[in-house]
């Protein structure tokens, strides 16, 4: 119902209220509630230059909304309690012109991330914008991400990534390996799902991970573009990077381990089938395990442990479970965990390194005596 603006700066507030700004004028700060688009001030062109370059919104423990325009000469627009206020950052520009890069909220405090450094405004009374007095390492601060539920956030800056638990720095981990050449704006920094933080601006695609250090994303690495625009991590943790290029989803990062101290039959694991029945048989050297979804084991009971370790797990169309075993030869699962096995009558012990159910009931099996068919 309104009149079109043509491209704009869209943000979703914690409560699930969307807001948008066309760059075109008149500049109208449009509110969707229940499905219809409220228009909250009539024309804020007097306020408002083309080139802004960030916008993004906030709600704090009270409700409140606040939305934040920025742009690269410095100007910070303020809504808050349905007024606005205009901060100006007292810093130098750098030879790009920028003389900020983003902002943020961390608690009470707006926070400016500028090539000087880190400034912050009180978001009860924004009157200024003063030097920052949390702990960080000298020169360019170039985004903070936003408080998690536990209190935790992050700042990156030219070289570093640190740490904040409840609003206090608790850790600095230098990144001297980090491209600070022609940083752009605007600079985006977000948590991912499993501990670290994607760091992104036009021209580079940052991941880090305290544990595992800084990794460079770009096009070898599957991504739409080398650089991006924005970053969204969503409730089910994918993380969308929004790029000039396209759209790159991240489905996970994270990575789970599981080995004998959690419960499986062995250190090694050997084989893996995942059955029809949604459950996950796991091969080891003398047995095996079945996730479903706790893990149970089955123990062969071989004398050597390099005797029996199975290569391959098979499932034919009546849902019977085949294994292949070094020397053991062909294993059948029965349903009350035992194991049938069978042996050629030759001299030789069969090993069984492959297998294949096929249509008519029968299997092939690739050993150490050649082609099996075994039905």
């Amino acid at each position: 119902g309104q009149h079109p603006q043509g491209p704009g700066l869209i943000t979703q507030d914690a409560l699930g209220g969307i807001w948008w700004m066309g760059y075109a004028y008149p500049f109208r700060l449009l509110h969707l509630q229940d499905g219809v688009w409220v228009q909250k001030e009539k024309d804020l062109s007097p306020e408002f230059s083309l080139d802004k370059v960030v916008m993004d919104s906030w709600v704090d423990a009270e409700g409140r909304v606040t939305i934040i325009f920025t742009d690269i000469s410095g100007r910070v627009a303020l809504r808050r309690d349905g007024e606005w206020r205009i901060l100006r950052p007292d810093v130098q520009t750098t030879r790009e012109g920028i003389v900020l890069h983003s902002v943020g909220v961390l608690g009470s405090r707006l926070l400016v991330c500028t090539p000087e450094g880190l400034l912050e405004a009180d978001l009860e009374d924004p009157v200024s914008l003063e030097p920052s007095s949390l702990d960080l390492p000298p020169g360019p601060v170039y985004a903070v991400t936003r408080q998690s539920a536990e209190g935790v956030s992050w700042l990156v800056g030219q070289g570093w990534f640190a740490r904040l638990e409840d609003g206090k720095v608790v850790a600095v981990h230098p990144t001297p390996e980090q491209d600070t050449a022609r940083m752009a704006a605007p600079t985006v920094a977000r948590m991912g799902p499993a501990g670290g933080v994607y760091f992104v601006d036009f021209g580079r695609v940052y991941y880090f991970h305290p544990e595992h250090g800084l990794e460079k994303l770009d096009t070898r690495s599957g991504l739409a573009s080398n650089g991006a625009n924005g970053i969204l991590v969503d409730r089910e943790g994918s993380v969308w990077i929004t790029s000039i290029r396209g759209l790159s989803q991240i489905v996970s990062r994270r990575l789970s381990c599981w080995n004998k101290d959690w419960g499986l039959q062995g250190e090694e694991v050997s084989a893996i089938h995942h059955r029809r029945d949604g459950s996950v048989i796991l091969g080891h050297r003398t047995g095996l395990t079945i996730l479903d979804p706790e893990p149970r084991t089955i123990d062969f009971g071989a004398t050597s442990s390099l005797t029996s370790r199975v290569i391959d797990i098979e499932e034919d169309a009546e849902g019977r479970i085949w294994l292949a075993a070094d020397y053991q030869g062909l294993g059948l699962l029965g349903d009350d965990d035992t194991i049938t096995w069978w042996q050629p009558d030759t001299t030789r012990a069969l090993s069984t390194y492959g297998l294949l159910a096929r249509p008519d009931g029968s299997l092939l099996l690739a050993t150490n005596n050649g082609l099996v068919s075994h039905k």
